[in-house]
């Protein structure tokens, strides 16, 4: 590299705020083309680890590989109804397709500086992931553990995900049983987890 060029390339970065190198906005681009861009996104909002979208024409919404290709541990899909499961740094993603959708940059950096602590511990994480697959928080009763297993207790069945999106959550879901009101799951730390899950709950 000649010094020429990096004197360039650190001109370019300081005219474009900074935006050519941000992760989230990098994601949040490829996230929306992949929904069939800004104009087929009617509604977007996130929960824990999700984003939750609707689209107006679903045939426009790239496969799940080009989603897990920008770092989405998975797609929910329900029709024109779809979920990208994201992980815990949801906001940020979600903040930065919000600003694309709205071509808004004005308060882009004191926004960044103020949602950017995502660390979490393990624990944590995998209690968001399992709770957003059960319907997130206000949809869980309670949660016990046997030691193996974990169980919550559910209020309404019906949101909670299919024993495939729990596994691909890549947290050593090992398997998963729905029954009309309880999902158990056979999972390392069920113990922790559970009292986790129980101090988030409503």
């Amino acid at each position: 590299q000649s010094t020429k060029s990096i004197k360039a390339g650190e001109k370019k970065e300081s005219n474009t705020t900074n935006n050519a190198v941000d992760p989230y906005v990098e994601r949040a681009t490829a996230y929306l083309d992949a929904l069939g861009g800004a104009n087929n996104v009617a509604e977007i909002t996130s929960c824990a680890t999700r984003l939750r979208i609707t689209v107006k024409d679903e045939s426009k919404v790239a496969s799940d590989a080009v989603f897990k290709a920008n770092k989405a541990v998975g797609v929910v899909r329900h029709g024109k109804a779809l979920q990208v499961i994201v992980g815990l740094d949801v906001p940020q993603v979600l903040e930065s397709i919000q600003e694309l959708m709205s071509g808004d940059n004005a308060d882009e950096k004191n926004v960044q500086q103020a949602t950017s602590q995502v660390v979490m511990d393990p624990i944590s994480q995998k209690a968001a992931l399992l709770m957003d697959s059960m319907g997130t928080n206000e949809n869980i009763i309670e949660a016990s553990s046997d030691g193996s297993s974990l169980q919550v207790k559910i209020k309404d069945i019906k949101l909670v995900d299919q024993e495939s999106v729990f596994k691909s959550l890549n947290i050593g879901v090992i398997n998963v049983q729905i029954s009309i009101d309880v999902v158990t799951v056979s999972i390392e730390g069920a113990n922790k987890l559970a009292i986790n899950i129980n101090s988030q709950v409503k």
